[in-house]
């Protein structure tokens, strides 16, 4: 058996920001930071986690790839694992380091990071392909 996990890539975040200048236009909210110059964007989503629990497959569910080192978000992200039998064992990274979590089935996890760069999941613990569910949700700042 290989000692790497397999990949899958559950999503990715665009981050081409356009600010627009009328409320309501823009899917993220804008607000005035207190020097007066910047604004801060806030990103808020919510996605359904699905993965196959035979304790090898990694999934992707958060990355930062795609934009610059100065765009990384800060904020409070949150993972439900709605399965009735899988563990989720999830690894977040963020400007902090990489740090892994377990999550027993019907529970939760809230974490604040920093500069937000990678979040991936693998699960365990069920029968044979049984499919580990949940939320990754996050609530994220991005300073313009």
């Amino acid at each position: 058996m290989d000692n790497h996990p397999s990949e899958q890539t559950l999503f990715y975040i665009p981050f081409s920001i356009k600010i627009l200048s009328k409320v309501g236009e823009s899917v993220s909210s804008m607000h005035c930071c207190p020097d007066g110059k910047s604004m801060m964007i806030r990103f808020s989503r919510c996605v359904p986690i699905s993965s196959v629990c035979d304790g090898e497959t990694e999934t992707q569910i958060y990355s930062s790839s795609t934009i610059s080192a100065s765009q990384l978000l800060s904020g409070v992200i949150s993972i439900v694992n709605t399965s009735v039998a899988c563990d989720m064992t999830v690894s977040v990274t963020d400007e902090n380091g990489s740090f892994p979590y377990t999550i027993q089935p019907q529970s939760s996890i809230v974490v604040q990071v920093i500069r937000l760069q990678d979040v991936t999941i693998y699960c365990s613990g069920g029968e044979d392909a049984e499919i580990c569910t949940g939320t990754f949700e996050l609530d994220l700042y991005s300073q313009v």
